[in-house]
C-alpha cells in the first residue's frame, strides 16, 4: 500500500491509541474481573474511514458536529484489528516511537490470556510496565509540543517587539 506514510502522518497528528488497564468489581458475583482494552481511533474523512474498515476491520462511528468538521468520521479498531493497523504504519511513524513500543508490548501481553482463565500475575505485571510506559510517552510527546509551542510563541513576540 502505498498510502501507508500518509496515513501514518494523519494518525501522528489526529489519531490516538486507546489503552486501559484496570480491574472492575463484577456485582453479579462480587469477584473483581479484568477490564484491560487495546484499541485505536482515527478521525478521518468519511471515505477515507470505509476504506481503512475495509482494510484493516474495525467501525465507523457517527459524526460529531461540535468536535470535528462535517464529513468526519470516527473510525475504530480493537484488539487484532488495532495491532493489525499499527503495526502496518509502524514504519512511516516519525514521532511516537515509545507510544508504539509500549503498545506492541501491552499487546503482547493481552494475547497471552487464555478466555475464561484468570490472567497470571507475571503477564499482569508486563502488562500494567507496558501502560505506565505508554502513559509517560504520551506525557513526554504532549510536553513537548507544548515547550516547542511555548518557544514558538516567544519568537514571534521577540521578533514583534
Amino acid at each position: 500500500m502505498s498510502a501507508l506514510p500518509w496515513l501514518a502522518g494523519w494518525f501522528e497528528a489526529r489519531g490516538c491509541i486507546i489503552m486501559d488497564c484496570r480491574e472492575s468489581l463484577n456485582k453479579r458475583n462480587g469477584f473483581f474481573i479484568r477490564r484491560d482494552k487495546f484499541g485505536v481511533l482515527l478521525c478521518v474523512p468519511e471515505k477515507l474511514a470505509h476504506f481503512l474498515e475495509a482494510t484493516f476491520g474495525g467501525s465507523i462511528q457517527g459524526t460529531r458536529p461540535r468536535r470535528f468538521s462535517p464529513g468526519t468520521r470516527e473510525w475504530r479498531a480493537h484488539s487484532a484489528d488495532a495491532a493489525s493497523f499499527l503495526k502496518a504504519i509502524e514504519p512511516h511513524i516519525r514521532i511516537r516511537h515509545a507510544e508504539f513500543e509500549a503498545a506492541f508490548q501491552f499487546w503482547g501481553t493481552m494475547r497471552e490470556r487464555r478466555r475464561g482463565r484468570k490472567v497470571n500475575p507475571e503477564i499482569l505485571q508486563r502488562r500494567i510496565v507496558a501502560f505506565e510506559a505508554f502513559k509517560a510517552a504520551r506525557i513526554r510527546r504532549i510536553d513537548y509540543a507544548e515547550n516547542r509551542a511555548r518557544k514558538r510563541e516567544l519568537r514571534k513576540a521577540s521578533g514583534e517587539a
